[in-house]
Parts: structure tokens; sequence; C-alpha cells
């Protein structure tokens, strides 16, 4: 009876090797694993649209024999971008005129005040560079002179908040009056 339990035993166990050898043959499929998703990064891009506030300088060329000014004031607007390259908006400046020369006042009793409206087109792919048209009319307190203006200009985002930018503008008195004078201005705002 001892043997026919050891050919037993020895069935079973020959069976259980050859059982697990043979599933060590088994061949399964290899299934690539699934590609990794890329998502592009996204670059913030400044949105032009809001309030802004900030200061700046202008040098004005007085025609014929007056004297040049250098202006220091404060600009407020609000711009509206339309679509992924235009923009339009409106602005209100004032500054302080002073003459240009040694020994000039440093303040000779006026102010000036305008309002703008501008529009334009942003140029490149991260939407940083604005260049534009400008029109407005202003009045200069003191000597009392109303103007109307026409010029161009850009403006460059810094960052989302802070821009910088430059103006050429040619202005002209209302009422049949000759020419004022060319100015270039040059500012920060923020947004």
């Amino acid at each position: 009876m001892n043997l026919v339990k050891t050919l037993a035993a020895g069935v079973v166990a020959l069976s259980a090797m050859t059982t697990a050898s043979l599933a060590a043959d088994v061949i399964y499929p290899i299934v690539p694993a699934p590609a990794p998703i890329v998502v592009p990064p996204v670059i913030a891009q400044p949105t032009w649209t809001g309030a802004y506030f900030g200061t700046f300088g202008a040098f004005t060329f007085v025609p014929f024999d007056s004297p040049n000014y250098k202006n220091l004031g404060v600009i407020g607007g609000y711009d509206f971008q339309i679509g992924s390259r235009f923009v339009a908006g409106v602005n209100v400046r004032t500054s302080i005129p002073s003459p240009v020369g040694v020994g000039a006042p440093l303040f000779i009793g006026a102010i000036d005040a305008n309002a703008n409206s501008r529009a334009g087109v942003l140029i490149g792919g991260g939407q940083r560079l604005l260049a534009y048209g400008t029109a407005g009319i202003g009045y200069t307190a003191g000597p009392g002179v109303a103007y109307m203006t026409v010029g161009g200009g850009a403006e460059f985002a810094l960052t989302d908040r802070v821009h910088m930018f430059s103006e050429f503008t040619h202005a002209r008195a209302l009422g049949g009056g000759g020419p004022i004078g060319n100015s270039i201005q040059f500012g920060v705002t923020l947004r």
C-alpha cells in the first residue's frame, strides 16, 4: 500500500510541476501603455480691456518764436479689446506746462487738459505691443486756447498690469487758428 501511496504522490507532484511549467510558457499579448497626454503650456496674454491710470512727461515744440514747453501730467482712461487684434479706448489727461530754458519759470499759471480717443492693432503673437492712432480736443487754461490733436503712438505691456507708452501728437487751435505745436509724450500706466 505504501507503493501505491508513493506512486500517487509522485503522479500528483509530476502533474503539478508540469502544469506550472506549462503556465510559464503561456504567451500573453503585450499591450503598450497609452501615450501620455501632453498639454501645451498656457502663455498668459494680457487683456487690454479695463481702466488704467498713470503719469507722463511731454516735450512740446512750438512753432515760430514761442518758447518750447515741457509738461508733467497724469492720465486715466479705459480700453476695450475687440477680438484678439483690435483695441479702442478713451482717455483724459491733465498737465502743467512750463517753458524750457535757463531761468524759465517752473509754473506759468496754465493748466492743460485734453480728452482723446484711440484705436489700434495688437502686433505680434504675445499681444504685448499696441500701435494706435489718436485724436482729441483740449483746452489750456491761462492763455485760454482750445485745440484739437491728431497723432499716433505705441504702447507696450511690460507685465499684465504695467504698460509703457510713447506718443506723437500735432495740435491745432480750434476756430481757424494755426498750429499750436507738436508733442512727444512718454508715460507709464497701471491697469
